[in-house]
């Protein structure tokens, strides 16, 4: 069987513009079924610094132009950037954090690669909603991290001091609408508690 070099798939990669590649992938651009195979060539690649291993049978190719809040959502699915990292990335929070913060369905984690922590947050499958694709990645809306980051305080999962958030951006109309959709008792309580109700 003719061998496969590091060399023409790293051209593929790049050709293809591909930013993560899976096992999957892999085995269907290379036309090769056998798992074994797949195995050996991804830790081929990876020896060569073509890939980067984030995590079980998820690589991200090493020089792909790719954002850190890319590498976040590919890493968890479903999920989306939200709490700090949103509220800074619209600079209702004046510093940004290590961390990049993201909510999910799946469980609660944090992932450390590339010298970066990711941390997910998870949020009941009813209130996932309210984010857009930006550059590439999924964020919530201005209004949904700040709701998603309120709704994790009244959980006492978040520091509920918010005094010093810029909330210039928000709009207070989608604000309310938002929050209307959230039927959880403690936040709306926490809502009126702040006055942002």
């Amino acid at each position: 069987m003719e061998s496969i070099s590091t060399v023409d798939l790293s051209r593929k990669f790049s050709q293809l513009r591909l930013k993560f590649i899976t096992p999957q992938l892999l085995a269907s651009l290379i036309n090769r079924g056998n798992k074994h195979t797949i195995y050996k060539i991804l830790e081929r690649l990876e020896k060569y610094k073509i890939l980067t291993r984030l995590n079980k049978g998820k690589y991200l190719v090493a020089d792909a132009d790719v954002t850190e809040f890319e590498i976040a959502n590919y890493l968890i699915k479903p999920s989306y950037i939200s709490l700090e990292s949103a509220l800074a990335h619209y600079g209702i929070l004046s510093q940004f954090t290590y961390s990049i913060t993201s909510v999910s369905t799946q469980k609660a984690r944090k992932i450390s690669v590339i010298n970066r922590e990711f941390e997910y947050s998870k949020i009941t499958s009813a209130f996932f909603w309210g984010y857009k694709t930006q550059n590439g990645s999924l964020i919530a809306d201005p209004e949904k991290a700040c709701l998603d980051y309120l709704y994790l305080a009244a959980k006492s999962l978040r520091n509920p001091e918010i005094n010093e958030w810029d909330l210039t951006s928000i709009n207070k109309n989608r604000f309310k609408d938002y929050a209307g959709k959230i039927k959880f008792a403690p936040l709306q309580k926490l809502l009126k508690t702040k006055k942002l109700l």
